[in-house]
């Protein structure tokens, strides 16, 4: 008992959750412009409140880019 209530989650559950997110768009949008996802953390007690945020990525698996390649090589378009 006594836990502070905390969302984990996207931008979108954030602005439905009305957590502020203007402080951090700037440092977002770089990272999601390197292809990141972010998720962020925000504490739902009283006045919700972004408490912070985190971006992942993942590393291309070797052979993607030829899977790719050969898939587009059949005609397969994105």
């Amino acid at each position: 008992a006594g836990g502070l209530a905390v969302r984990l989650g996207s931008a979108r559950w954030m602005q439905e959750s009305a957590v502020p997110l203007h402080a951090v768009a700037d440092e977002v949008a770089a990272q999601q412009a390197q292809g990141r996802t972010v998720s962020y953390l925000a504490a739902m007690d009283g006045t919700p409140r972004l408490l912070g945020w985190m971006a992942f990525a993942d590393e291309p698996k070797p052979g993607a880019a030829a899977a790719v390649a050969h898939l587009q090589a059949l005609g397969l378009q994105a």
